[in-house]
């Protein structure tokens, strides 16, 4: 939460600036960027000059970065616009797009989280659905269903019903 929330003043892009800068720490450091003491945290965050701590070691350009999103008064903070085009940003390079084959546009899962359906009815509810945790790869039923193609509704499964 942004000084300026806490305080109960304005809140704008500016405020969300500073939750970016919050949440970019939490990642590297694997814990929230503020020590949660309650009252005692708010009142630190809205009413002192103190940052959070950035307990790991982190290249220059990221942590120019987060002092950008981190200013106390939100009229020194960066936009979203400028942040984009920080040196920190502006020297990732995207990923490159995926491959995409024809057999990868025909997967489309049939049940969630690969369920399976028992058509026993002796079978409690709770007994009924069985996770298969061994045959489940989340990353490549992902992969499977990543495609530029679009949809492609004339495959077995959606009737005209």
């Amino acid at each position: 939460m942004a000084p300026e929330v806490i305080r109960g003043e304005y809140q704008g892009p500016e405020s969300d600036v500073w939750s970016l800068g919050c949440t970019v720490i939490e990642i590297l450091t694997g814990k929230p960027a503020w020590q949660d003491r309650g009252a005692d945290t708010l009142r630190q965050i809205g009413y002192s000059e103190e940052l959070p701590e950035i307990t790991v070691p982190i290249p220059e350009d990221l942590r120019d970065f987060l002092n950008k999103c981190l200013r106390r008064e939100r009229s020194e903070r960066w936009s979203c616009d400028q942040l984009l085009q920080h040196p920190f940003l502006v020297s990732c390079s995207p990923p490159s797009p995926p491959q995409i084959t024809i057999d990868t546009c025909k997967f489309s899962p049939r049940c969630v989280f690969d369920w399976s359906v028992s058509s026993s009815s002796n079978q409690s509810t709770l007994e009924i659905y069985q996770f298969d945790i061994k045959n489940s790869n989340a990353k490549q039923r992902i992969c499977k269903l990543a495609s530029n193609s679009g949809a492609n509704w004339e495959s077995e499964g959606w009737g005209d019903g």
